[in-house]
């Protein structure tokens, strides 16, 4: 409806001459088709309006916040566990190796002394 009000309105019809504007009854018209156009769309809103006039609408809030905060807790219990398998994995391939490195070296160096001690002093 719209593309033939436009339609209309850029081209001129066979009678009349294009002067670069239309008359004031074209621009009427126009605006008339508009009018026409908006009130049938504010009619096709209220009827739309009427038809949800039962609906609550508080009860949708608190059914869609509930479920979002379930959604949101999932996700954080998700991401919790996950930051937990990074730390063990950290512990295991990092830390664990470290600690077993200069644990090993520090008894390897006792044991050593312990035995260098105990061939010099029966030799």
């Amino acid at each position: 409806m719209l593309t033939s009000w436009v339609n209309s309105w850029w081209k001129p019809s066979q009678n009349q001459h294009f002067r670069g504007h239309r008359g004031m009854n074209d621009v009427s018209s126009v605006w008339e088709s508009i009018r026409e156009e908006q009130e049938s769309a504010v009619d096709a809103v209220d009827a739309v309006s009427d038809s949800f006039d039962g609906y609550d609408d508080d009860d949708d809030l608190e059914s869609l916040s509930s479920l979002d905060y379930h959604e949101n807790l999932l996700s954080a219990q998700q991401q919790w566990q996950e930051s937990l398998e990074q730390l063990s994995q950290v512990f295991n391939w990092v830390l664990l190796p470290l600690v077993g490195k200069y644990l090993g070296r520090r008894t390897a160096l006792a044991a050593w002394k312990r035995v260098l001690q105990y061939v010099w002093r029966t030799s």
